[in-house]
């Protein structure tokens, strides 16, 4: 008891702010890794500035240590989410919670940063959790997502697998290319929307039976506001579409299947088949995606993903077991926030 109360004493909770930018940074290169996108400052921008429905950097909960105030020994981060139910129009908020850590020197003082989140957060998604940490989430879980995880290695193009492992990302001049010489017949590729795309988002809205995302959320989560990297594209056939992220994870190059919206096997097949070409071509080995979409577990498959073993469990979360949750949830989750590890230019 002495234990805990001694903890409670010596550390305490507060919100990002300027006073902890160089600490929050060094503790991200400490224990996300050297490399790791939750470092750089264009991820805290995307995530605290332009997100539609940011409360801005009180989102971002800190730790600190009373021995030495402006330090920085946990954090954990929230995008926040409006739902909207297709049949009655009500609206709820969901926080997506992501990226809980605590400084390998401090272990055991996570609990404070957990505590204020079920204060803070009446209901909240967890996109990933293993271990200790999933036997506190399912406690409090109302909604766990039957979702599968999946990975495809593959050879990629030699040139361009070099510029991603020494940190160029793709260009305009790269994606002009590929559509002139290599994109697939009938299939189209989007760096920002247009009035086609907001035929698919309504078709794809259209299909949900429950909780959704807003438009506004939706084209914030799958098209960039990095005005001098390319790390998000959308391919379509005109009915179905899906998208990709692209970035750094671990110091390998990897491509992401974000979100498909897909409506039949033939047109899942084509856009995964066509998703893994792309990859390929612009020097990504690895592809990944996380899924519970059956047309897309099909094509995966034919695709030559393996399935990941022991892979994390997906939550939907309240103290009081409201049973909000959304088809959406891919988008809610940090999948594809390895974008923002490309160095600032």
């Amino acid at each position: 008891m002495s234990h805990s109360l001694d903890k409670k004493n010596r550390y305490f909770l507060d919100k990002f702010s300027e006073k902890y930018k160089k600490n929050y940074s060094l503790f991200s290169k400490k224990n996300f890794g050297f490399n790791a996108y939750q470092k750089n400052f264009s991820f805290l921008k995307n995530i605290y500035e332009a997100s539609p429905y940011t409360k801005g950097y009180e989102d971002l909960s800190i730790i600190g240590c009373h021995d030495s105030p402006d330090t920085v020994i946990g954090c954990l981060h929230r995008t926040r989410v409006k739902l909207v139910h297709s049949q009655s129009g009500e609206i709820v908020e969901v926080s997506a919670l992501h990226n809980l850590m605590v400084d390998k020197n401090h272990y055991g003082c996570g609990y404070i940063l957990l505590s204020d989140a079920l204060i803070r957060d009446p209901i909240f998604f967890v996109p990933g959790v293993v271990g200790e940490l999933d036997n506190f989430y399912k406690r409090v879980a109302h909604y766990k997502v039957c979702a599968t995880w999946y990975r495809r290695i593959h050879f990629t193009n030699p040139i361009n697998f070099l510029k991603r492992l020494l940190g160029i990302p793709v260009s305009k001049k790269d994606i002009d290319h590929y559509i002139k010489n290599h994109m697939g017949q009938k299939i189209y590729l989007l760096l920002e929307s247009n009035q086609l795309f907001d035929f698919l988002i309504q078709k794809d809205f259209d299909r949900i039976d429950g909780y959704r995302v807003t438009e506004k959320f939706l084209k914030w989560r799958l098209f960039s506001n990095q005005q001098t990297k390319i790390t998000r594209v959308v391919l379509h056939d005109k009915k179905s579409f899906i998208s990709l992220s692209f970035g750094i994870r671990k110091s390998l190059p990897i491509c992401r299947i974000v979100y498909c919206s897909f409506h039949t096997q033939q047109s899942s097949d084509i856009l995964v088949n066509e998703a893994c070409k792309f990859s390929k071509n612009m020097g990504f080995p690895i592809i990944l995606n996380t899924s519970d979409c059956n047309f897309a577990k099909k094509s995966l498959t034919q695709s030559n993903f393996s399935i990941l073993k022991d892979s994390p469990n997906i939550y939907f979360c309240s103290k009081s077991k409201d049973n909000v949750h959304t088809k959406h949830w891919n988008l809610l989750g940090d999948y594809g926030f390895d974008e923002f590890s490309y160095k600032q230019r």
